[in-house]
């Protein structure tokens, strides 16, 4: 009669390691939630739409701190639309007339910043969203200064948003401000 052969411990935790090893390879089916104050594809996420898939991202640092909204003599650009979503297209429309230059939108559109090259001026209520974010402490790095808006009011004035009282108006395009651009994902 044969004898068996019993295995040892050792062939059992190897089995054991490896069969643990596989399991932590395996990728998980499930994404991660996103949001808002979260570290997200070049920036800080500060807004979701309602599926929590696609939103805004505010870069986390200042892109100039004394900063023209418009180069020489201001034209109307048409960049009028306030709405989130649309700071993309105001950014479009300034850099359509005002061509390169060193301005708030164009500084903007030309950022390449943790990786990322499609920033843009954000729009009135973008910035507005930015401003509320960083109250409730989710991003940070502003000064207590205006920041100008991709929104603009006629010739000669577009939107701020004073990230130090939240107060919003429409001021002169020469005179200088703040930018914080943002990207959408």
């Amino acid at each position: 009669m044969k004898k068996l052969i019993e295995p040892k411990f050792g062939v059992y935790l190897i089995t054991l390691i490896g069969i643990v090893s596989l399991m932590s390879n395996c990728k998980k089916d499930e994404t991660e939630s996103l949001k808002l104050g979260q570290n997200y594809q070049g920036g800080v996420i500060i807004f979701l739409d309602d599926a929590g898939l696609h939103g805004l991202v505010a870069a986390t640092t200042d892109q100039h701190t004394n900063i023209v909204w418009c180069p020489g003599s201001c034209s109307v650009t048409n960049a009028t639309a306030t709405a989130p979503g649309s700071g993309k297209s105001n950014t479009e429309s300034i850099i359509a007339v005002q061509k390169n230059g060193n301005y708030a939108a164009y500084i903007c559109d030309q950022l390449v910043h943790n990786g990322y090259d499609d920033w843009f001026l954000p729009s009135k209520d973008e910035l507005h969203m930015l401003y509320v974010q960083k109250e409730s402490g989710r991003i940070g790095n502003f000064l207590a200064e205006e920041y100008w808006s991709s929104t603009e009011q006629n010739n000669d004035r577009a939107w701020l948003q004073h990230m130090g009282n939240g107060s919003a108006s429409a001021e002169i395009k020469v005179n200088s401000a703040c930018i914080r651009a943002m990207r959408a994902f």
